[in-house]
């Protein structure tokens, strides 16, 4: 990425989590057993995209024609988990969808996804992705609760 307030971003946790044995748009969800964070601009930013304990996401919404080619779980996982939550929580945090598509962009590069994937998967979100934005998941509804308890 060009812009230099991105160069250093790093993911600070490792991404654990479980079948939730629940199913969105015809594909499998997963909970996070932990926390997850991602810091963007690397060291000192103090920017940080904590996606909760209990979160619920399809890891990254591939369509069931292509996960042969590009499954869920891929390298982009720990990305897209990011982008899922910041999709999700857009108006709790005042995220823009153009910036969470930088952010998961970010992501890959960081996790060293190949670049052609990259260009997939972020033209796919930059295309498709306003179906998704700023609705919040019956799954992850009391995550909403939670945060406005965090709050006050």
């Amino acid at each position: 990425m060009s812009d230099p307030f991105f160069r250093r971003s790093s993911f600070k946790t490792p991404l654990k989590y479980e079948a939730n044995n629940t199913v969105r748009n015809g594909i499998p969800e997963y909970r996070l057993l932990e926390s997850f964070s991602f810091e963007i601009g690397g060291f000192g930013t103090e920017t940080f995209i904590t996606v909760p304990m209990h979160f619920v996401t399809d890891l990254a919404s591939i369509p069931k024609g292509v996960r042969w080619m590009l499954p869920p779980d891929g390298p982009y996982a720990k990305a897209a988990v990011i982008h899922d939550f910041m999709y999700e929580f857009a108006s709790e945090y005042g995220w823009s969808r153009a910036y969470a598509d930088l952010v998961f962009k970010e992501g890959m590069e960081r996790l060293k996804v190949p670049a052609h994937t990259r260009t997939i998967m972020y033209r796919s979100v930059r295309m498709f992705g306003h179906r998704n934005f700023d609705k919040i998941s019956e799954s992850n509804q009391s995550l909403l609760t939670r945060s406005n308890q965090n709050k006050l």
